[in-house]
C-alpha cells in the first residue's frame, strides 16, 4: 500500500473509532444513515431510504435507535431530534443534536 493510501487508511480508521465508541455494535448502514442525515437534515426515513437505496423500515429503525429513545422505548444514542414536521404532523422530520453534531466535529478534525 502506498503512503498516502495508508494515511487515508488511518484516518478512516480514526473516524470509525469516534462512532464505535459511542456504540461498538453500530452497523455501517447505520452509520451511513447517519451520514446522509447530516449531509441533508430536516428529513424523514423515506427521503433517507431513497437516497441510500434501504428500506424504509431500515431507515425508520436506524433513525430512532439514534434518537433519545430507541424503538424499545430505551435510552438511544442520542445523535439525532426528531419533531413533527411543519408540512403534515403524520410525517417526521430528524435533524442532528448537539451530540450528533458534535461527533460530526470530532470526525471532521480527523480530515483536516
Amino acid at each position: 500500500m502506498e503512503a498516502d493510501e495508508q494515511a487515508v487508511v488511518r484516518r478512516l480508521d480514526k473516524a470509525l473509532a469516534v462512532f464505535l465508541k459511542e456504540n461498538p455494535l453500530i452497523t455501517v448502514s447505520a452509520l451511513s444513515t447517519f451520514l446522509s442525515l447530516a449531509m441533508k437534515e430536516g428529513v424523514g426515513p423515506t427521503e433517507i431510504s431513497k437516497r441510500l437505496g434501504i428500506p424504509l423500515a431500515t431507515a425508520s429503525r436506524h433513525l430512532l435507535d439514534m434518537s433519545e429513545r430507541n424503538r424499545k422505548a430505551e435510552p438511544g444514542l442520542g445523535w439525532v431530534e426528531r419533531r413533527s414536521s411543519d408540512k403534515s404532523l403524520a410525517a417526521l422530520e430528524y435533524t442532528l443534536s448537539p451530540k450528533g453534531k458534535s461527533l460530526i466535529h470530532e470526525v471532521s478534525n480527523i480530515w483536516r
